[in-house]
Parts: structure tokens; C-alpha cells; sequence
């Protein structure tokens, strides 16, 4: 299952409020940010607590590559400025998100193989293709647990269970 929250400004005081309601290991990490980034912090706690139907407040547990987790419930999470994906599934999951943006050469050939950076200049939107592939090696990270110095170029997604979906003008890649 995927939900997207879209992530809307809020005073102060509600923002606090919000922010009261955490578990300890949920507060260190909020106090680290500012603005929506802050926000997007408390409210993906929120929303795991919504989607797993938690019917109280539980801390986070993380491996040792600090994929968040809460013990018999697989869930993946993912924000980019203004939005938040969370995938959940009953086995390992990650999820992905990013803003479809022009494609920045040095990152496509970081993160690409070479057939893959063909694959994106042929493409007939090469943003949009770059963004799909990107979000994929990203969620199949997350899925595997792997640190985020993983090298991208080495995740082949052909090889995965990966599904893409555009939201707005954001893609959203889930690795089951």
C-alpha cells in the first residue's frame, strides 16, 4: 500500500503541539531540521502510526543503516520538500520519491550504468526517464537495507520487483 501526504504549513504553536505528541526517538530527529523539513519529520511518524493502525504511540527502532522500523510491521518512508510517500507491505518494502527535474549529467553518470545513460538520452522525456530509474535504485536501497554510500550504479533494476507512479510532478518508486 502507498500513501502521499502533502505536507501543508503550519504555525508555531501546531507545529509544537504536534511535535509533543512524539516518542523520544522521534524528537532528536525533528530538533535537527527547520520549516517543512521539520514538519515532514513529525508528520511521517504520524502517518506510519495512520497506515499500520497503530492504536498507540510506539518509538522506532533503526538498523544499523538506519532504516526505521517497528517490530512485525514493514514500512518504508520517503519526503521531498512538500510531500511524503510511505509504502507498507508484509515484507521488506522502500519507497522512494523525487521531483521530476532536468537531468544533471554528472549525477546521471554517477548513478547510471552505461547502458542505462543511453536508456535516459533516448528517451522521449529523458527527466522523466532519469527520475523513474533514479527512485527505483533508490527504493531497491531502501527495500535491501543498504547505506545510502551504496554504489547506484551497481543496483540493476530490471532484476527487481519495482512499480513507478506519477504524482503531480513527482515520481514515487516502491521495491517489493
Amino acid at each position: 500500500m502507498i500513501y502521499i501526504l502533502k505536507v501543508k504549513n503550519l504555525n508555531d504553536g501546531q507545529l509544537e503541539w504536534l511535535e509533543s505528541l512524539l516518542p523520544p526517538s522521534r524528537k532528536a530527529p525533528s530538533n535537527k531540521r527547520q520549516g517543512k523539513e521539520k514538519l515532514a519529520t513529525i508528520l511521517e511518524y504520524f502517518l506510519v502510526a495512520y497506515a499500520l493502525k497503530l492504536d498507540h504511540f510506539v518509538d522506532f527502532s533503526y538498523t544499523s543503516s538506519g532504516k526505521p522500523y517497528i517490530d512485525n510491521y514493514h514500512f518504508s518512508l520517503s519526503h521531498k520538500e512538500d510531500i511524503i510517500a510511505l509504502s507498507t507491505s508484509e515484507s521488506e518494502v522502500g519507497v522512494d520519491i523525487e521531483k521530476v527535474q532536468e537531468v544533471d549529467q554528472n549525477l546521471l553518470n554517477f548513478v547510471c550504468s552505461p547502458a542505462e545513460v543511453k536508456m535516459v538520452k533516448n528517451a522521449k522525456d529523458p527527466a522523466l526517464a532519469f527520475t523513474t530509474l533514479y527512485t527505483k535504485k533508490e527504493a531497491a536501497l531502501k527495500k535491501f537495507g543498504h547505506p545510502l554510500s551504496y554504489p547506484l550504479k551497481d543496483i540493476l533494476t530490471a532484476d527487481l520487483v519495482l512499480k513507478s507512479y506519477q504524482f503531480e510532478d513527482y515520481i514515487i518508486s516502491v521495491c517489493t
